[in-house]
């Protein structure tokens, strides 16, 4: 399933964003599956992939990632990758905001014939699903926002939510 993540992700977001698979240190280490490293300004977006089969499990898993951002002050990258000067290069982060992107794995499975087999072109199906994943990334980010204006935070973890905040802009105007 991550996969198919991986490849929706690109479909829509390639002429923004770089899409890569985190490696599995910081996969196994710090939870992160997904990196999108914004072109134009090398900021790196970390998400993590979460396929369940009810929503209970959805929920532990956004509370936990709730709890690394707001008590622990986000995720250390340590195979992160940033753009500088048009080109990528090996970069350590620390105090990175953390969203995730929670699946239904019936959902899913009822719904992988009508995916499109084209980096180019999408389905109906992706179109809904990439824009309902949109809507839950504005939710957390807002959320993490609205947390952070009440409560003293961790200065980089700050920073590093306004320039994905920046970021993830294009993005509404993808939609």
């Amino acid at each position: 399933f991550e996969a198919f993540i991986f490849i929706l992700f690109y479909k829509f977001l390639k002429e923004h964003f770089i899409v890569i698979r985190a490696s599995l240190y910081d996969d196994h280490k710090n939870k992160i599956d997904l990196l999108l490293i914004d072109k134009t300004t090398g900021a790196v977006i970390c998400a993590e992939i979460t396929v369940a089969d009810d929503a209970d499990k959805l929920q532990i898993k956004a509370d936990d990632l709730w709890k690394i951002n707001t008590e622990e002050n986000g995720v250390n990258l340590k195979y992160g990758l940033s753009l500088e000067n048009g080109r990528l290069i090996l970069k350590e982060f620390h105090n990175l905001p953390i969203f995730y992107f929670a699946f239904n794995k019936e959902k899913i499975k009822k719904h992988i014939d009508q995916l499109v087999c084209s980096l180019d072109r999408t389905s109906k199906y992706e179109d809904e699903l990439f824009k309902d994943l949109m809507w839950l990334l504005a939710d957390q980010v807002k959320k993490l926002d609205e947390f952070f204006q009440l409560n003293k935070i961790n200065k980089t973890l700050g920073a590093h939510l306004e320039t994905a905040k920046k970021s993830l802009g294009k993005i509404a105007d993808i939609l």
